[in-house]
């Protein structure tokens, strides 16, 4: 038999290195930030290899004569872990982007001195939500509504919330409506606090739709609490000037 030019032909013993190519289109990059939950990813492969025995015929006038042996099959499974912060540069190399198209009205952030740190922290909540970290995101928008609290009156939340609300809602009418969002901002406070990453207590796992969730409730609320306080305060500018 002569040997096809587009086979390996390897020494016995004789070491192989080589690169493992994976192509990732945007539909298995999806997949992997779906399920990896924002944690270091675990890459299993599966390799199987086949090779066979040849032997080159002594005396062959072309010297390329071979005779053929023996055909094996082997399978090896390697493992590997790729950290979380080395899997988002090596996204970042790739120029891989991630595009939604939601159909929602725009909730804009209003930027307010006393809310300025609270806005930054829940900035920081959708730019680890991009980057798939579920734990920060929501110890993000935690900390977002503690700073804003704690802004308006140091050690009491409770109070903190009242300030800020009488801040959103004051005209006599609007009233009532102070007493139906707390509930929210207690709601939320209560689901967020023992869930993401804590200085002490023990982590549990937060899942992208669960991040999701408590930051688009988030930004809905400081969206509707930075327009009315900035509504609030354009029509007392223009009061001073009558």
């Amino acid at each position: 038999m002569n040997f096809p030019n587009n086979v390996a032909r390897f020494e016995d013993g004789q070491e192989i290195f080589g690169e493992l190519l994976v192509p990732l289109t945007p539909e298995a990059v999806g997949w992997i930030e779906e399920h990896r939950l924002g944690k270091d990813l675990s890459v299993l492969l599966r390799l199987v290899f086949t090779w066979q025995e040849v032997a080159v015929v002594q005396g062959s006038p072309s010297g390329a004569a071979h005779t053929a042996g023996k055909a094996f099959l082997s399978q090896q499974t390697p493992s590997f872990e790729i950290a979380q912060s080395e899997w988002i540069r090596l996204l970042t190399q790739m120029e891989c982007e991630e595009w939604r198209l939601v159909e929602l009205p725009v909730q804009p952030l209003i930027g307010d001195p006393q809310l300025k740190a609270g806005l930054e922290y829940v900035a920081e909540a959708e730019k680890l939500l991009r980057q798939g970290d579920y734990d920060g995101c929501m110890a993000e928008c935690r900390r977002s509504f503690e700073s804003i609290a704690q802004h308006h009156a140091s050690g009491d939340s409770r109070r903190g919330y009242d300030l800020l609300l009488a801040r959103a809602f004051v005209a006599a009418a609007d009233e009532p409506k102070r007493a139906l969002v707390v509930p929210l901002l207690r709601a939320l406070n209560d689901f967020t606090q023992p869930l993401g990453r804590h200085a002490t207590a023990p982590t549990i796992p937060v899942t992208r739709s669960e991040a999701e969730m408590v930051l688009s409730t988030s930004l809905a609320i400081l969206s509707m609490v930075t327009r009315a306080i900035a509504a609030n305060e354009r029509e007392n500018r223009l009061a001073a000037r009558v």
